[in-house]
């Protein structure tokens, strides 16, 4: 199986924030990723518009990074208290540039 860049960059985010943990069956505590939100608002904001517009509104990432075709974890909900995640990995031709144009044009979908 090959796996993509955003593919690998989002598992290795979600096992490094205990989202994502193999055959561990103790819940992990919310508070340990929901701490890292005001770090990556920080990075949003210091990489300029339209970025620093996304920390400004309230969205919250878990991981954030513009470099090349670039990499963002969004938060939608309550993640502290979530009873099931998903994981929404884009296809080709998708990047952070684009991130909030959407599938089919319809923005954030």
């Amino acid at each position: 199986m090959h796996w993509t860049r955003p593919a690998r960059a989002a598992l290795t985010a979600l096992l490094g924030l205990g989202l994502l943990l193999p055959d561990r069956p103790v819940p992990v505590a919310p508070a340990a990723y929901v701490e890292a939100y005001p770090l990556v608002a920080a990075r949003l904001r210091a990489a300029g518009a339209p970025y620093a517009g996304w920390a400004t509104a309230g969205r919250r990432f878990l991981v954030f990074d513009p470099r090349g075709d670039g990499l963002a974890v969004e938060v939608l909900g309550d993640l502290a208290t979530a009873d099931r995640i998903a994981v929404l990995v884009p296809g080709a031709g998708s990047t952070l540039r684009d991130f909030d144009r959407g599938l089919g044009g319809v923005a954030r979908r």
